[in-house]
């Protein structure tokens, strides 16, 4: 049975090598190219060379200049040749990108200051330098309450390197800003009304660059009773998932 079986699998790809040969019947048909006059082909059968004897199909003749496919190098542009560059729009060192968010939509628990809530966030190159600006709902206080802290923070998601942390904390002794948890901040920073504004050189983050960000407030306030909860207020822009840079 197995013998059978082997034999009949056997004749099945024989017969499926005939019939992909192009030979209805017997052997593989042979095809011969007729070859160009003064071609190595023609040089080959006159030394008794193999030539292209047995070999399928045709050689391109050395006057044919052979033609790539869609995106190939050899067709012209606009029949499935080169693609056109993508237009990527400004340069990173000239751009805006700007987000806008909802009024009253932090989560929250108790009574957080209105300065929690996120109105708008803006990224803007300025040539050499890079601006961010966090918009809020309300004017922000220079000093924090006693047992209150608060943080905003821009994360910048650059491909090939590690994400940055733009980011200012805020408590009874005012604001400072911070550049990824290094200890200080080689830029400008201001409090004013309702924004908090971030300058510094776009060298400070290896050189202008296109990137993905996103910005967020967050608050607590420990209860002065042991037994109350404590108190929090937290806020993201976008919402759900980071923006490009430039828009």
């Amino acid at each position: 049975m197995n013998r059978r079986m082997l034999a009949a699998g056997w004749s099945f790809f024989f017969v499926l090598g005939v019939a992909c040969s192009g030979s209805p019947g017997g052997s593989p048909a042979q095809q011969v190219a007729t070859p160009a006059p003064g071609s190595s082909e023609v040089a080959g059968h006159a030394a008794g060379g193999e030539g292209s004897t047995g070999r399928k199909g045709r050689r391109p003749r050395p006057t044919e200049t052979p033609t790539s496919g869609p995106g190939g190098s050899g067709s012209s542009p606009g029949h499935g040749g080169e693609k056109q560059p993508k237009r990527l729009g400004p340069p990173p060192a000239a751009a805006t990108a700007v987000r806008s968010d909802p009024s009253g939509d932090t989560d929250r628990s108790g009574e957080p200051p209105a300065y929690t809530d996120i109105r708008r966030a803006i990224l803007q190159g300025a040539g050499r330098t890079l601006r961010l600006t966090l918009r809020v709902d309300g004017d922000i206080a220079e000093t924090l309450a006693e047992g209150s802290d608060m943080t905003v923070n821009f994360r910048l998601d650059l491909k090939g390197s590690n994400d940055h942390q733009i980011y200012a904390v805020g408590g009874r002794d005012g604001w400072r800003a911070d550049l990824d948890n290094s200890g200080r901040w080689p830029g400008r920073f201001a409090v004013a009304g309702d924004r908090f504004v971030f300058e510094l050189d776009w060298s400070r983050l290896g050189g202008p660059a296109r990137l993905r960000w996103e910005a967020e407030s967050a608050w607590t306030k420990s209860p002065s009773n042991p037994l109350a909860q404590t108190e929090f207020a937290f806020d993201r822009v976008p919402e759900y998932e980071p923006a490009p840079y430039p828009d």
